[in-house]
């Protein structure tokens, strides 16, 4: 007998600030920390509630940027030559860092069957305990290689009806007032409808991100991206295996290892204040989950609206 797994609370971390995260996703893309650094994030707290005798799982990371800088460029002559007072040596090996500020929602599932959950989460989640708890492991660890800082209000919200979904929305909204926001959704649908009209997929990637040069001296996309409307941007979101899973040596509990290539695909982001009001807005389009597409071996992540 298969378990039913079904949402029982929320986790909000409104505006969490992140320093010296690592802006370089991955060989391609800088900018937009990998997808897979806030869903690792959320698997993190998971294992930690699992510790504190919470049989729960993370099936959902909602990510909504508000502010996003990367660090400038050290000079090739080291900053301990340049005579400051205080100073620090740039890295051996160049790294790409910046700082953020985005608010991370996780949604939380558990056996529909196991009264015993059910009832201890009703009564024993949303508690100072558990918030200070969660307090504690989100300053002690790293989201996207940065470090946390300034963790505003935490919110624990138990889901016990339909009505409980609006009241996340509602808070959102009420975040909107005074911190403004962008969700980051996937959109490789784009790719797929110009792969349909015969361009390469690498091709349309590329095409998102490039300025033309017109002859009355503006730049300006390509027809079919200034068209969308859209503010599209490269995302890290996985990997693609190069060689079927095998053991080897040195690997954490004998887990089998496999080499791979870096995922790439398109985002978008999509301000807040416009698509929380919107009728037809679904939850489900935000949140970002972890799968495993065995026939072409790609360990990737995608919303819980663009697989179905």
């Amino acid at each position: 007998m298969s378990t039913v797994m079904e949402t029982m609370a929320y986790v909000v971390i409104p505006g969490l600030q992140v320093k010296d995260f690592n802006a370089e996703s991955n060989q391609y893309v800088v900018g937009i920390p990998a997808m897979t650094g806030f869903t690792g994030f959320g698997h993190g707290i998971e294992r930690h509630l699992q510790t504190l005798g919470w049989k729960l799982q993370v099936e959902g990371v909602a990510v909504m940027l508000h502010d996003l800088r990367l660090h400038e460029g050290h000079p090739k002559c080291p900053a301990a030559m340049l005579g400051a007072k205080d100073f620090i040596n740039p890295p051996i090996i160049e790294e790409i860092k910046g700082d953020m500020r985005v608010t991370l929602v996780l949604r939380l599932v558990g056996d529909l069957d196991d009264a015993a959950l059910y009832e201890k989460v009703r009564d024993e989640f949303a508690t100072p305990e558990t918030r200070q708890a969660l307090y504690g492991w989100i300053h002690a660890n790293p989201c996207c290689g940065g470090s946390c800082h300034d963790l505003k209000a935490l919110r624990l919200m138990v889901v016990e009806t339909a009505e409980d979904h609006s009241r996340l929305v509602a808070a959102l909204k009420r975040l909107q007032q005074h911190d403004k926001g962008f969700w980051v959704v996937p959109r490789d649908d784009l790719l797929r409808e110009r792969q349909a009209e015969g361009q390469d997929v690498l091709d349309a990637l590329l095409d998102t991100q490039r300025r033309m040069k017109q002859e009355d001296g503006r730049w300006r996309r390509d027809a079919w991206i200034r068209e969308q409307k859209r503010w599209l941007v490269p995302l890290a979101v996985g990997y693609q295996a190069i060689e079927a899973p095998q053991p080897r040596q040195g690997v954490r509990k004998n887990a089998r290892h496999i080499y791979a290539e870096p995922l790439t695909g398109l985002g978008e982001l999509v301000y807040a204040s416009h698509w929380l009001w919107q009728a037809d807005f679904s939850l489900d389009s935000v949140f970002w989950v972890h799968r495993h597409d065995a026939q072409q071996q790609t360990y990737f992540v995608t919303t819980l609206q663009a697989e179905a």
